[in-house]
């Protein structure tokens, strides 16, 4: 499992307050909503975000993902770079393949959010489609209904000027 800097995600501090953390992460949601983004594919931006809110957000995930957080820093900032071991820039996202979790409620913390993330992203960009849809359909009947109506009025007009 990689190991992700979800302060990083929200491009806030450690020290950030709850209100700062959702302030940054409506920020960041609505910085790439796909309404906004129409020539991207942002689903996993947005599932990033997802996860990192999932987990900065609640105060007791939080507390488990702090100290795993610290041990990362700790260990990101005093390893020697080997095989396996990396820094990704993902959108500055900081992650590192070979550093493990030490906490398994963190992990499961972790597989949950990112779970977790991606339904609401699949079913947020689904819903965001039927949306569209209907859209689509309800503006083309709206037309097609002023072009049937212009039609009638025109014959209308036609057979009383005769």
């Amino acid at each position: 499992m990689i190991f992700t800097d979800y302060y990083n995600v929200l491009g806030i501090d450690m020290s950030a307050s709850q209100e700062e953390i959702k302030t940054a992460y409506s920020t960041l949601a609505r910085k790439w909503h796909p309404d906004l983004n129409p020539d991207q594919d942002v689903t996993a931006i947005m599932q990033l975000i997802n996860e990192a809110y999932y987990i900065l957000g609640d105060t007791y995930k939080r507390k488990r993902y702090d100290i795993e957080y610290l041990a990362y820093q700790h260990y990101r900032n005093n390893s020697v770079p080997e095989n396996g071991y990396s820094y990704q820039a993902n959108n500055n996202v900081s992650t590192t393949k070979d550093y493990n979790i030490k906490n398994e409620q963190v992990k499961s913390d972790i597989e949950n959010a990112r779970k977790k993330a991606r339904e609401y992203v699949a079913n947020f960009m689904q819903g965001l489609k039927e949306n569209n849809s209907k859209a689509i359909r309800s503006g083309g009947s709206t037309f097609l209904t002023y072009i049937i109506v212009g039609v009638l009025m025109s014959i209308i007009a036609m057979f009383t000027h005769c």
